[in-house]
């Protein structure tokens, strides 16, 4: 090869190493860590920083003016122009790790589904953004400064990512979740999140039908429906029955249902196989016995989370409707018109089967 190709070739891998001439620098970058809407407002909740961390003079003053910005329209794209024209750096949503809804936008069917349209559309906005329910306007949560965490986009993902087996009161759902459920059964439970006593908390769920909110779920309420619908659930399971006060720590859960009809509607049997420690030493009963207890007190359980969406909201957002649409389809061809009529009416039969693991159940008395 001569001088001159090697020349040129040289040339044309410099070329190639170059960056892209479009690429925004880190510095000029404005992170969003945690989005909030409300009704006529959007609020955007920006990392802790120790400059101006790309907002401008106008947004500048004290530590909450700094983190968070917020701006009123008509709809969220316009809100989220608006606070893009007070940055100096450019913004960037990639890094979102929560979304908040207030609970004004929840009652609202059409803001509610302005917004759900709005974050499906949006391609910065990842799919596995953490979404939470506000219990009243979501601005006053990212303004909320838990002594846990600065903000509260960066505390909802820290503890679901170390939490979420070790809780039985919240659980997560991101937006994929959200959109699937409600493109499928029109259905969705959202997680709530609220400040007290200067602290962020996660506990509670909401009920979402059409877009709009149906009912609010207190801590018990949600304690059913996780230990029901949540692949990941690692609560415990309290009981007093029969003069015994134990707890057990949930390690292993799988629930399995079956539905089949009779001459009066649909019926489910539920199968729950459980494994779960007990901290505490007990002289008094033998491991069979408190087994027996447990797997009472979790077969209530699962029949309060049916009773909760059957009698009291009369709306099937357990899962009810695609488990039987997927697997029992000549049943489901049956009901299918008249759904909600159908799931109402079902009965319930749960059978649980609770296994002692590990250490903390002495046996050396039988009942």
């Amino acid at each position: 090869m001569n001088k001159l190709s090697l020349f040129f070739m040289l040339i044309f891998t410099l070329f190639l190493l170059t960056g892209c001439f479009d690429k925004t620098e880190l510095e000029n970058s404005s992170f969003v860590l945690a989005v909030g809407f409300d009704k006529d407002s959007v609020s955007l909740g920006f990392p802790e920083v120790s400059n101006d961390g790309g907002r401008s003079e106008e947004s500048k003053g004290d530590k909450k003016d700094k983190n968070v910005l917020t701006a009123e329209g008509l709809n969220s794209a316009y809100c989220i122009d608006e606070i893009d024209g007070c940055l100096t750096g450019e913004l960037d949503l990639s890094q979102a790790k929560v979304c908040v809804v207030g609970s004004d936008v929840l009652k609202d069917e059409k803001h509610f589904k302005e917004v759900i349209d709005y974050v499906e559309r949006n391609n910065e906005i990842s799919r596995r953004v953490i979404i939470l329910a506000a219990e009243d306007k979501s601005s006053d949560i990212l303004n909320a400064k838990s002594s846990q965490s600065e903000m509260p986009g960066l505390f909802a993902a820290d503890f679901y990512n170390n939490n979420v087996k070790n809780t039985d009161y919240t659980f997560k759902k991101d937006l994929q979740e959200v959109i699937t459920d409600i493109l499928e059964t029109g259905t969705t439970v959202i997680p709530q999140v609220y400040s007290k006593d200067d602290e962020l908390k996660l506990e509670g769920a909401v009920v979402i039908k059409d877009y709009s909110l149906k009912g609010v779920l207190n801590d018990k309420e949600t304690r059913c429906y996780t230990l029901f619908t949540q692949k990941d659930f690692g609560g415990f399971i309290n009981t007093e029955k029969k003069g015994v006060n134990i707890s057990a720590k949930v390690k292993d859960k799988k629930i399995s249902s079956v539905i089949s009809e009779d001459s009066d509607g649909l019926v489910i049997n539920v199968k729950a196989n459980i494994k779960g420690e007990i901290y505490e030493n007990s002289k008094l009963y033998s491991d069979e016995y408190i087994q027996s207890i447990l797997s009472e007190k979790v077969s209530e359980d699962i029949k309060d989370c049916f009773e909760l969406f059957m009698k009291k909201f009369k709306i099937d957002a357990i899962g009810i409707n695609e488990l039987c649409e997927k697997k029992y389809t000549d049943i489901y061809s049956k009901y299918k018109d008249n759904w909600n009529e159908a799931f109402v009416k079902m009965k319930v039969n749960v059978e649980t089967d609770f296994k002692i693991t590990g250490s903390g159940s002495i046996k050396e008395m039988s009942v």
